[in-house]
Formats: structure tokens, sequence, C-alpha cells
């Protein structure tokens, strides 16, 4: 089934979808929200699951502002609506399946579950099809309905985490609910209406999958042998009094700055920022890969390589379980966030060094 972009039109609320409480869904539908948007406070964001940054792939990316709308957990599936609108003043164009996954690696927003160590994917591989290009409008809210397979019952909050690890949204509540749209009679179907475009709106496709057909719909988190350990002894780049270490690259002067680790449920994470101190930042097709080796956390006592968590098949397939955001990347301190996943170095385990490349090793202290 294609996905469906409707120009104007709402989906309506209705109590189900008959079958679609049973089975795992295997799509995306896309609607534009004409909505308008009216809120008498200082910040008509305050209280929702919303994020600001760059999405889209490559050179199209634009500036963007992303709200979870809802995560809900139906019985067989789990629904999550998006809404996504270019912040741009032009409007930019390029498959829809860089947010459902399938036009290129690392595409598609999916759910990080940190109480089971899920990391559940949209269904795009079972018979979604994303269609052509879509020109996505400036100022303009889109939005994207996604399905997945469904998650562990009582799963209270959750993370959504977007393309290429460019976006993440923490702490999302996850509600119980039935489907929340059908087209309307005015939107074509058998209400008679004309659909915008000649297009017909269309409900999403449920499948049951086949006896026997094994469609997990996620990827558990685990930790891959220990590399061998680094020759010693490491020394750690020198930083400011602040703590940060800098680096020139294309005429920008870029600043990382690596907060303490710690570990819970016998995963250790640690946040890094990179700042542009000066010049602007660059723009979504321009980005440097700062990091071509990716990032290394040592014991600095033992010279041992902490092993970073994966996700995937620990025989074949995986990738890191860290996620880069790249949010407000304008104004006068353009920033990169970022939090990295490694496996629990165990007792005994003391301040550590991660090795960043033309950064250095940097200090990471152990908080309590």
């Amino acid at each position: 089934m294609a996905a469906t972009v409707v120009r104007g039109r709402r989906w309506k609320p209705v109590a189900a979808v008959g079958a679609a409480a049973a089975v795992i869904a295997a799509t995306a539908v896309f609607v534009l929200a004409d909505r308008a948007v009216s809120c008498g406070c200082a910040n008509p964001d305050a209280g929702l699951d919303v994020e600001y940054g760059t999405l889209g792939p490559g050179a199209d990316a634009v500036q963007a502002r992303l709200e979870v709308v809802e995560v809900a957990a139906v019985p067989g599936y789990t629904r999550t609506v998006l809404e996504f609108t270019n912040q741009a003043d032009a409007p930019t164009a390029f498959d829809p399946a860089y947010f459902t996954g399938g036009a290129g690696p690392g595409d598609g927003f999916r759910i990080w579950d940190p109480g089971t160590g899920r990391l559940y994917e949209n269904r795009a591989g079972l018979g979604t099809v994303t269609g052509d290009e879509v020109r996505w409008e400036p100022r303009t809210p889109y939005e994207i309905v996604l399905y997945s397979a469904p998650l562990e019952p009582g799963t209270e909050t959750v993370e959504v985490r977007g393309p290429q690890g460019a976006f993440r949204v923490e702490n999302v509540g996850v509600r119980e609910g039935g489907a929340l749209w059908e087209p309307g009679a005015d939107e074509g179907g058998d209400g008679g209406g004309d659909a915008p475009d000649g297009v017909v709106p269309v409900i999403p496709d449920f499948r049951t999958p086949a006896p026997g057909t094994d469609v997990p719909g996620y990827t558990e988190a685990f930790s891959p042998p220990a590399p061998e350990p680094v020759g010693l002894p490491v020394t750690a780049a020198e930083t400011d009094d602040e703590g940060w270490v800098r680096f020139e690259e294309g005429g920008r002067t870029w600043r990382m700055f690596v907060g303490g680790y710690r570990v819970e449920d016998g995963v250790l994470t640690l946040g890094y920022r990179l700042d542009v101190e000066y010049g602007d930042a660059p723009a979504p097709g321009e980005r440097p890969d700062l990091f071509p080796e990716g990032l290394t956390l040592i014991d600095p006592a033992t010279g041992a390589v902490v092993p970073e968590l994966r996700v995937g098949d620990p025989e074949g397939e995986s990738e890191p379980l860290w996620s880069i955001a790249w949010p407000r990347l304008w104004g006068s301190t353009p920033r990169i966030l970022a939090d990295l996943s490694f496996a629990d170095p165990g007792e005994g385990a003391g301040d550590l060094l991660l090795d960043a490349g033309v950064f250095g090793a940097l200090p990471v202290e152990h908080l309590d």
C-alpha cells in the first residue's frame, strides 16, 4: 500500500479500526494537518513533547519542528503519531521513506524502550510503499502516522529517535488507545467526495503475519566481546578551565565537552556537546564527520576498552546504540548534543577517557 499525502484534509476520530486490533501494521500515512494553532500562553510548546532541529536527507534537510503527538499501545501493535513542520522559508522535497525507513541507511523514526533494551522500527519492510517525493511546504504541519510491533505490556515511557540519529525526544508517555483516524465522507472513498489531486485517502492496511512468520519488529541491545586493550599510557587532551577542547575544521572552530557517566540497568551512558565557537553553523549537507573512526571509551588504568552497546544481530549486522541530535543550529552558539551508550564496565571502574579522534582523549568523570 502506498503512503498517502492529503492536502488540506483531516482524519476524523473513531473508536476502532476493526481487525486492526489483532495485528502488527506495515504502513505509514501522511496527512497535511489543516489546523490553526492558538495559545494564550507565552510558550505554545509548553507541556508538549516537542523538539527543534534539522530533519531531511543531505542537502534537502531543513530546520524543523517535531512534535510527538502520541505513542499508543494498541492491542497487537504500536501507533506513533508525529507532527513535522518545515521551519525554513522555502519548501523542500524528499522521499517520505526518510521518516518511515527504507530510503537509506539509518532512515526512519524508531522507538527505544530503555526498560527492555529494545529498539522498535516502523514496519516499512512488511509491504509499505512510500511512493514518490513529497514537497514539504514551509510553516505547514504534516502528520506522520507510523506503526510498529507491540511494546512490552505495562511500558509507560519511551524515547522517540529520529532518522540517522538526528532527533530524539525522551520520556514520551505511552497511552492505551484505539485508532484515531478514518477518512471522512468529503475525503474520497465510500463517501463519494473528490479527493485532492486525485488521491484517495486510505485506512492503514493491517495484515496478520502468516503462521510461523518471524516478525519481531524490534532489535535488542547487546554487549559485543570486549576489544583488545589499547597501549598505555593514554594521555588526556588538554582542556580549558571549564573542560572544553577545541579543533579547527573548514574555517570553523569546534569545541567539545564530555559530561560524566552513570551506570544504570547494566548500561553506561554519557553525554557530550559540540559547539561552533566561531563562524556560522554548517549547512545540513555540509556537516563534517568529526568522528570517522567512532568514539572509544577507555579505562586509563588498564587500557581496557569498554564495549559500545549495540542493537541488531550479534552474529550479523548491528549498529551502535547511541543517538546524535542536532538541535537549534542557528543563532550565536550552534550546538550538537549526543548521548553514548556502553556496556557496564564492572565494579571498581573509576574515571574514564573518551577517545574522540581529532579532539583527543577527553576525561569522563564517574558520577555517583
